[in-house]
């Protein structure tokens, strides 16, 4: 049994220019095997019309700016893709008889599924399909749509009134708004038929329901080059899919939001971590500032000191050296050599002194530096 051949896309200016290039120009382009000798057998059936000698066939874009040449209002700037466009076929071996090969078909068959695919767009989307041309100068006949759907847009009624505007006036705009005549503007969003979900399966589904009958079966849903057919379900069991997924969807959204949450409970813990240790440390920084100037300070004491001493060590050094230069003059005075040791020369001198006094009255003071001041007295004392 041979099966369907449909795509359906959206699309915008672009697009309808791509198609229309594609009528125009019949030569081959690398993806369509395009026989010029043939082209002349490709028909338009929905459409403007050619003009013999000047117009050998209208295109897309001639068949768009037509309709809004008839009063028909353009999509809104904003509005994305507002066309439909369709390549409807069957398999090649649909066509074919047998013998045939690519570029041939059977004139009956084709015949039948030209009438019925035609009464199904029309019945499908009456008015909205502006242009269709069949293609027969390639491997497959095939035919192209162009559908712009279309809705009834209503006037505005005015809401308020205008400035200086008086009561009368802003009522009489206000009829004349709901007298008004609705306008058919294109919208694909606004299409009761095309705004709904999954449409263009539908679409392909009421176009199998209506060549069934000369046995074509609905085939393979198009979908991207290289990936496979998507599996057709029942709803309740696709209801059923999509309930466990957003439940196991939920689920880990479930599981990252509470990992989330004890993060940012241990952050929030490392920060308060951290705000203690730098009090501490603030402390204890502090402290150490406070014994650096105390240190410091003790530094500064402990150099006044041994400024100080310094000062008492030079100063015994010259009471020493007083003494022992005394202590030697005392020697050499009293006749004798004394040792270079202080303590040494004193108590030498005290020997000296004692053996002085034997001689002498006993009330000689024990002063070695009065004996030596006796003996200086003394006129006739050698060295004196």
């Amino acid at each position: 049994m041979s099966s369907l051949v449909m795509t359906a896309r959206y699309g915008g200016a672009s697009e309808i220019r791509a198609v229309s290039e594609h009528e125009r120009n019949r030569v081959p382009d690398g993806s369509s095997a395009i026989d010029p000798g043939r082209s002349h057998l490709n028909r338009i059936l929905i459409g403007p019309r050619p003009v013999p000698g000047r117009r050998p066939i209208s295109t897309q874009k001639e068949a768009l700016d037509a309709l809004y040449a008839s009063g028909v209002k353009k999509p809104a700037k904003q509005a994305e893709r507002p066309f439909v466009q369709m390549v409807l076929s069957a398999s090649s071996g649909y066509f074919r008889a047998p013998g045939h090969g690519p570029g041939e078909w059977d004139p009956e068959k084709l015949r039948k599924w030209t009438a019925k695919t035609m009464r199904w767009l029309k019945a499908e989307y009456g008015v909205d399909v502006v242009h269709t041309s069949l293609h027969l100068d390639e491997d497959t006949p095939h035919i192209h749509v162009l559908i712009v759907p279309t809705y009834q847009k209503k006037p505005r009624r005015p809401g308020r009134r205008k400035r200086n505007e008086t009561e009368e006036e802003f009522e009489a705009r206000k009829a004349a708004a709901e007298a008004d005549e609705t306008a058919r503007c294109v919208g694909r969003s606004s299409n009761e038929y095309w705004k709904r979900n999954w449409v263009r399966r539908a679409a392909r589904k009421s176009y199998a329901r209506a060549i069934e009958p000369l046995g074509i079966d609905y085939g393979r849903d198009f979908v991207e080059e290289g990936l496979p057919s998507p599996e057709h379900k029942v709803t309740g069991k696709w209801v059923r899919e999509r309930a466990a997924n957003l439940e196991r969807e939920q689920d880990k959204i479930v599981a990252r939001t509470e990992e989330l949450d004890r993060r940012e409970m241990s952050i929030e813990l490392d920060e308060l971590e951290f705000a203690i240790r730098f009090k501490e440390l603030q402390g204890k920084e502090q402290e150490i500032e406070a014994t650096h100037q105390r240190l410091g300070e003790r530094e500064t004491a402990l150099n006044e000191r041994e400024k100080i001493l310094e000062r008492g060590e030079k100063a015994l050094e010259r009471i020493f050296d007083r003494l022992n230069s005394l202590a030697s003059d005392l020697a050499v005075t009293l006749g004798f050599k004394a040792s270079r040791n202080l303590s040494d020369k004193i108590f030498e001198l005290e020997e000296e002194a004692r053996k002085l006094r034997e001689p002498h009255d006993q009330s000689v003071p024990d002063d070695p530096f009065s004996v030596a001041k006796e003996l200086r007295e003394e006129p006739d004392t050698p060295g004196f």
